[in-house]
């Protein structure tokens, strides 16, 4: 991505590569499971469970479906810790595998940083490609 020009790619683990801005704390990571949900609102309201738990002065924005590749598909956006804001999206391009771009900024970055998770999530290429159900 032209945006994230620069940025250092990582692989966090097996699954997750993260994507990071050397000037500071921003990264983006995709994430994959071979096992995703049908729902990925559902799967983002249980996994809340655990990452609020996990996660310091946690405070839910907002988990709403949304419009993407015309897939299942959920951003889940929260804010933790002093200043950190996150934007998690979760879909299923294709039967058996789901996705999860996850933007991580400073506050006082936010906006400039959700137009580089915009330029990564319009570009993604899934393993697969999009296949939209039918019907």
């Amino acid at each position: 991505a032209a945006a994230a020009e620069g940025w250092a790619r990582e692989q966090r683990s097996a699954t997750a590569v993260d994507i990071k801005d050397p000037s500071g704390t921003r990264f983006l990571r995709i994430d994959q499971t071979d096992q995703p949900g049908k729902d990925p609102k559902k799967t983002w309201e249980e996994n809340e469970k655990s990452v609020k738990e996990r996660l310091t002065a946690y405070e839910r924005v907002d988990i709403e479906d949304v419009d993407y590749q015309g897939v299942p598909a959920a951003d889940w956006e929260f804010t933790w810790g002093p200043g950190t804001h996150v934007l998690n999206r979760g879909f299923v391009p294709n039967p058996g595998k789901g996705y999860a771009i996850y933007l991580s900024s400073a506050e006082d970055q936010w906006s400039d940083s959700l137009a580089i998770f915009q330029v990564a999530a319009d570009t993604f290429e899934p393993s697969g490609g999009f296949q939209p159900a039918e019907g």
